[in-house]
């Protein structure tokens, strides 16, 4: 029998090193989370065991040097998604819990998850926020957004409080996170925990349209075509519609379509039309129902 087996290559922490070997067509994020990247790989095994035993010593003993907060976060993924080692929450929590000692933010989030999951710890929502509260207190704006959207929904042990929860959101959002940015926009879009404001919404839209955030781009076109929230401007629609079909967005492709069809901020043009909609249409039913408006198949 032959000891060669379709095995799975981490890259940890940028170092790419060998996983036991792994059985089954399960897709890579049924194995570890955002802190590991797999992919598949043929080695032979009993090379491939030696080298994770190797690995998992070189990486216990340079995580058990005080200051080496990201080779302690590292060692800890291991333990939680069972990269090299035999799966183990209580090991992951007890390594999370010395960088997030040490001051690391986001071990300071995973330490949180941990007592709010009750994994490897026992499960306590209180000791979770406690640690998430610290990571949200150097500015980490994945912290400050979830314990917004904790207020947001009421989890976790805290009342539901939409005011509170924007108060978070806008904390994370002056911080430059786009993507709470956007977030925050739509409360004052919808009057989520605020007051109705459609002028705050395009502000909110702007900056994060600004960072390159494809949702605020198209959320911005809208906004200057229908003219809420901000003087009326289709050319600037258009615009701004582009930026976010250039990230293959298919609300923006299909309204870059319509522009084109209706002469909206531009030269009416069929062809054009049809293109964006051809862009737009894999999946997106606004799309595929133009074309056949169209007559095109």
């Amino acid at each position: 029998m032959s000891n060669k087996q379709s095995i799975r290559l981490a890259v940890i922490g940028g170092v790419a090193v060998f996983l036991t070997a792994a059985t089954g067509s399960a897709a890579p994020e049924d194995y570890v989370d955002g802190d590991a990247r797999l992919v598949k790989r043929t080695v032979d095994t009993a090379a491939l065991d030696k080298a994770n035993r190797a690995e998992i010593k070189r990486l216990t003993l340079e995580a058990s040097k005080p200051g080496h907060t990201e080779e302690k976060l590292d060692l800890a993924a291991c333990y939680f998604n069972g990269v090299m080692v035999k799966q183990d929450y209580a090991e992951a929590a007890k390594w999370f819990r010395k960088a997030a000692e040490e001051g690391h933010p986001r071990a300071q989030t995973r330490l949180g998850d941990c007592y709010f999951d009750g994994r490897g710890v026992e499960q306590n929502d209180a000791e979770g926020l406690k640690w998430y509260h610290k990571a949200a207190e150097q500015g980490d704006t994945n912290a400050l957004y979830c314990i917004g959207a904790f207020y947001y929904s009421g989890r976790h042990g805290l009342k539901q409080d939409q005011a509170e929860a924007v108060k978070w959101y806008r904390r994370a959002a002056e911080l430059g996170a786009a993507n709470i940015q956007v977030i925050l926009a739509s409360c004052y879009e919808h009057g989520y925990g605020v007051e109705k404001v459609d002028a705050e919404a395009v502000v909110w839209y702007r900056k994060a349209a600004e960072l390159g955030d494809y949702q605020a781009q198209r959320h911005l076109g809208i906004r200057y075509e229908t003219g809420v929230g901000v003087e009326k401007d289709e050319a600037e629609a258009v615009k701004w519609y582009r930026k976010a079909a250039k990230q293959d967005d298919p609300e923006s492709l299909y309204r870059l379509g319509l522009c084109y069809e209706k002469g909206i901020g531009v030269k009416a043009d069929r062809a054009e039309a049809i293109k964006w909609y051809r862009k737009a249409a894999s999946g997106y039913q606004d799309a595929e129902d133009a074309l056949k408006r169209l007559g095109v198949k």
